[in-house]
C-alpha cells in the first residue's frame, strides 16, 4: 500500500522492518493469546502459523486473526495445522483481485523469475541447473528480479547463509499455487 507508485498511500510513512523474532517466542505468544480466548492450540499449528507467514510479522498477525475468526463461530475450539491450511485459503482468497492483478501486469519473463525465487527459496538463482529448470538466460532473470524488486514485490535478504530473495507478501506464493490449480 504504501510502496507501490499506483497505490493512494504510496511512500506515507517509513518502513520499518523488524528484527526477526525468535520462532520459540513467537509460538509462545501465539499459543498465549489463542488460550486466552478459549481456543486449544495443537502442538505445531502456532508453529504452522510462522511457517505459512514465513514469520513476517504481518503476516503471522493477519494468519493468526483469520484463524481466531473461523475458530469464533466453530463447534470445534481447536487450532490445528489443517486449520490454519484453511484460514489461509480464505486470507489469499480475499486479495485474489489484487493479486490477479499484478500477476497479469507482469511480463513473462518476470513471471518465471518470481516463481523461480518461490520454487528455490530465492537462493542461488543464477546457477545453471536452476537456470535451465526455469528457462531463463541470466542477464534476463538478473533485469527481471531488479523489476520485481522496483515494484516491491521481492528483496534481497541477507543473512548468515548468504543473500536470499523473499517474497514482500509470502501470502502471493499460495495464492499463485492455488490459482495454478484451479
Amino acid at each position: 500500500m504504501t510502496s507501490q507508485p499506483n497505490r493512494p498511500f504510496y511512500r506515507l510513512g517509513a518502513r520499518i522492518f523488524l528484527d526477526r523474532i525468535p520462532p520459540a517466542e513467537f509460538v509462545d505468544f501465539l499459543e498465549k493469546g489463542f488460550r486466552a480466548g478459549g481456543i486449544e492450540p495443537e502442538p505445531d499449528a502456532c508453529a504452522h502459523i510462522l511457517e505459512r507467514a514465513e514469520e513476517v510479522p504481518y503476516n503471522v498477525q493477519r494468519l493468526a486473526s483469520a484463524c481466531w475468526e473461523e475458530l469464533r463461530v466453530s463447534t470445534d475450539h481447536t487450532l490445528t495445522a489443517a486449520q490454519v491450511d484453511s484460514a489461509l485459503r480464505t486470507v489469499v482468497q480475499g486479495e485474489n483481485p489484487a493479486y490477479m492483478q499484478v500477476w497479469q501486469s507482469l511480463t513473462q519473463v518476470q513471471k518465471k523469475a518470481f516463481k523461480a525465487v518461490i520454487e528455490e527459496q530465492g537462493r542461488e538463482l543464477l546457477a545453471r541447473a536452476v537456470l535451465q529448470r526455469h528457462g531463463l538466460a541470466a542477464s534476463s532473470l538478473q533485469r527481471a528480479l531488479r523489476s520485481l524488486d522496483t515494484l516491491g514485490l521481492i528483496r534481497e535478504d541477507e543473512s548468515a547463509e548468504g543473500v536470499r530473495y523473499r517474497l514482500e507478501d509470502p501470502f502471493f506464493a499460495a495464492w499463485l499455487s492455488m490459482a495454478q490449480r484451479d
